[in-house]
């Protein structure tokens, strides 16, 4: 699997927290930020209300695939 790169823009004041939670820490800051990031997601896939909008969601694009797919 391959990484994406994707730019994030931060605060300074959050920027600078973060850098120097990393160097305490010992981590880089993009390992900082990907276990923020799966921990954000995991949460949301425990979220009840969160997965009914889901699966709304990907029940509304799959009518809309099928009113394309119709000639």
């Amino acid at each position: 699997m391959s990484d994406k790169v994707t730019t994030v823009r931060f605060p300074t004041d959050q920027a600078d927290a973060l850098d120097t939670v990393a160097r305490v820490d010992e981590l880089a800051v993009s390992e900082i930020i990907r276990t923020a990031v799966e921990a954000h997601i995991e949460r949301r896939r425990q979220d009840p209300e969160f997965m009914a909008r889901l699966k709304a969601r990907i029940d509304q694009d799959q009518r809309l695939l099928a009113k394309l797919g119709k000639n």
